[in-house]
């Protein structure tokens, strides 16, 4: 079973255009819309994603999330032309030039983004190796599992862990594992079902 230990879990707070570039490596990735929408780009491929959908990609390879009308803007292929940030191995932070962004896209200990309140807002939490991600997790399921909303975790459950996230709580960090642990858990056996 999933097991996080310090998981690397975060808000992401956007206003468009936006692109994050996710080269960290990471063995698995739970991406959960809270609002707005968004596009999840690995191999080649698109997953849109509206408010209460989950995805779970298996890595370590790089993937793409960005905003889901990039299209739209001026220049293609979108996810290489607007990208935000890019995201490395040990959570880096960087422009695509190398320049840090650690500071200038904080926005409180688990608040991340281009804004403090943007249109589109994710929950994302990584596992950065296949011990913590289980077995099950990182062998059943396909590079990119998608979950449409109303058939995953629920809105209950990413509400108590998005609240947990963002209170500063005695124990915070064993709460915010476990129910990154359950959310994970209740996303495989939706995309099983």
């Amino acid at each position: 079973p999933p097991r996080a230990r310090g998981a690397f879990t975060l808000r992401v707070v956007m206003d468009p255009p936006w692109s994050i570039d996710v080269r960290d490596e990471a063995a698995l990735t739970l991406v959960v819309v809270l609002r707005g929408s968004g596009r999840l780009v690995a191999d080649g491929r698109g997953t849109e994603m509206q408010p209460g959908d989950v995805a779970v990609v298996r890595g370590p390879q790089p993937y793409v999330v960005e905003h889901l009308e990039v299209d739209a803007l001026p220049a293609a292929p979108a996810h290489l032309s607007v990208t935000s940030a890019v995201i490395g191995p040990d959570q880096s932070c960087t422009t695509p030039d190398g320049t840090d962004l650690h500071l200038a896209m904080a926005h409180g200990t688990h608040t991340w983004g281009n804004t403090a309140d943007g249109t589109d807002s994710l929950l994302v939490a990584t596992y950065p190796g296949t011990s913590e991600a289980g077995r099950l997790a990182t062998e059943a399921l396909p590079r990119v599992a998608h979950v449409p909303a109303g058939t995953g975790p629920g809105t209950a459950l990413v509400d108590l862990l998005v609240h947990e996230l963002t209170a500063d709580q005695v124990g915070q960090s064993t709460v915010v594992d476990r129910l990154v642990d359950v959310v994970l858990v209740a996303t495989v056996r939706a995309w099983l079902a």
